[in-house]
């Protein structure tokens, strides 16, 4: 029975080569090489998972099953970066180790190690810890109803609207709105445990500016009122 004669490796890391540098793979078929759309994307497919242009029998001599170490390292991976995809944690493990890993076995690795995919909660970088503390120890006998919190926001034409709305099924939820922003107002506003306490309206954004005089033109004239004693108002 005669053996069909199959491409070589040189012609396969040849389409890899032109795939790589930006061609499309209808291109590479009527400019570089005769191989079928659907075969190049084939091979394009291996060198993605396997970084190889063929693919991996499953007759090789390893075990299924990732060893401990193995799994210590995935861990450790995630440990350095936590927003990696699965596929990139093959690829690192492959360089570790010296043989590929296929996402299944990234994700059984994970389950045993009770790790799982979750919506990141963004902190913010400048964020610092030891401030924190610091400034909690500072205020923990401050009396609560003595502390006044304040910050920014604003609005214009374009969120004054909700986003969410009811339509029947298979047909768009549709509102008129205003599409240009308009004029934009910022709002300043100190609250306490009583409840707005001091505001300030401006129409524009908010800068450092605007919270200079927030803090020296409403809030300070406001502590004065506040801490001021009987005796020196009559």
């Amino acid at each position: 029975m005669a053996v069909r004669p199959g491409f070589s490796d040189d012609l396969r890391w040849l389409v890899i080569y032109h795939r790589s540098s930006g061609k499309k793979f209808q291109e590479i078929l009527q400019n570089i090489v005769p191989v079928s759309v659907a075969t190049q994307r084939r091979w394009w497919h291996y060198y993605m998972h396997l970084r190889d242009v063929r693919r991996v029998r499953n007759n090789r001599a390893r075990p299924p099953k990732m060893s401990a170490v193995e799994d210590r390292y995935v861990v450790q991976l995630l440990q350095e970066d936590r927003t990696q995809f699965v596929r990139e944690l093959a690829v690192r493990m492959e360089d570790r180790f010296g043989h590929p890993f296929s996402s299944s076995a990234i994700h059984r690795s994970l389950q045993r190690s009770n790790i799982t995919h979750k919506k990141l909660d963004q902190r913010a970088l400048q964020a610092q810890l030891l401030d924190q503390l610091r400034f909690l120890n500072q205020i923990y006998n401050v009396d609560p109803s003595r502390i006044i919190a304040f910050d920014e926001s604003g609005s214009d034409r374009r969120n004054l609207h909700r986003n969410f709305g009811w339509s029947v099924k298979g047909l768009r939820a549709q509102h008129r709105s205003f599409w240009s922003r308009g004029r934009r107002y910022g709002v300043l506003a100190a609250i306490s445990l009583t409840g707005v306490v001091a505001s300030w309206t401006q129409d524009s954004s908010m800068n450092a500016e605007s919270y200079a005089f927030f803090v020296s033109e409403v809030l300070i004239p406001y502590f004065a009122l506040w801490y001021c004693e009987p005796c020196c108002c009559s």
